[in-house]
Parts: C-alpha cells; structure tokens; sequence
C-alpha cells in the first residue's frame, strides 16, 4: 500500500438543525452530534502544490503528465520527510 502521509487539516462536523441530515462524508448525524472529517491525504495535498508549481512555470502541458509529475514529485517529498 503506498504511503499517503496520513490526514491533513482534519475537522468536525456538527450538525446544528433540529433534524437528521447527512454530513459531508454521507454519514448521517443526528441534531448536535459530531463527525470528524479526515481531510485530505498529505500526499494529495503535496501533489497539489507541486501541480500549482508545474502549471505556473508552464513547465508541462498535457494534463495526464503534470498529474503524473505532481504525484510522483509528492511521493518523493514523503520519502525525503521519512528518511
């Protein structure tokens, strides 16, 4: 299983009507009650940032390749924070 990094600005979520509703992540939450959200993958939120990178410096183009490149490039940033 590859390393995701783990969660990233996690959160609560709290339902504050009078009524069942369903919270962000489709669990359904009775009036007051809390669900905690993970947020997203350190390694997604590292791709994001590399892709913010490559898209600025018009480095690539095709979009499949900066996908790629930003993925790889936030695998190698886990790796490095491991070591």
């Amino acid at each position: 299983m590859r390393d995701d990094g783990g969660s990233v600005f996690p959160t609560a979520w709290r339902n504050d009507g009078d009524k069942l509703v369903f919270a962000p992540n489709g669990q359904v939450v009775a009036p007051g009650d809390f669900v905690e959200l993970p947020g997203l993958t350190i390694r997604d939120y590292l791709a994001a940032k590399a892709m913010q990178g490559m898209i600025a410096s018009k480095s690539l183009s095709p979009s499949d390749l900066i996908a790629f490149y930003a993925y790889s490039q936030a695998d190698e940033m886990l790796k490095a924070r491991d070591a």
